[in-house]
């Protein structure tokens, strides 16, 4: 029944970045993707990190990413858009996936960038 109504997690949010990705790809890319969004957003060693503390809710429907002072919605995944999550350390990664906008200045990267076929952001 928490499952179908959600669940509370406190958590640090710490950011979150973008990359193109195959439209199957294996296990082993993915990890590696996940490392690489961590390395895109954690503050080198001894650097401050920046971060925001947030509510994490996740139901059988969804994954939402509140503030947790003024509960305004940072992120909202229906759960079907969600590729991937790992943890790397003391981090959870969430990898959701999203059409690519056809803006002209996409079709323009497409169009110069033709391997980009078949793949989406994350």
């Amino acid at each position: 029944e928490d499952l179908i109504d959600g669940i509370i997690f406190a958590a640090n949010y710490l950011g979150s970045t973008q990359l193109l990705s195959d439209k199957t790809p294996s296990k082993n890319v993915r990890m590696m993707q996940a490392q690489e969004a961590v390395s895109r957003i954690k503050a080198p060693e001894g650097e401050s990190q920046p971060m925001t503390e947030v509510d994490l809710f996740i139901s059988t429907q969804r994954i939402k990413v509140l503030n947790a002072d003024t509960q305004e919605t940072m992120m909202d995944h229906p759960l079907r858009t969600i590729s991937y999550i790992a943890d790397i350390g003391n981090i959870v990664v969430l990898m959701a996936r999203r059409r690519m906008p056809r803006s002209n200045s996409q079709e323009n990267v497409e169009a110069s960038h033709p391997s980009q076929d078949g793949k989406r952001q994350y």
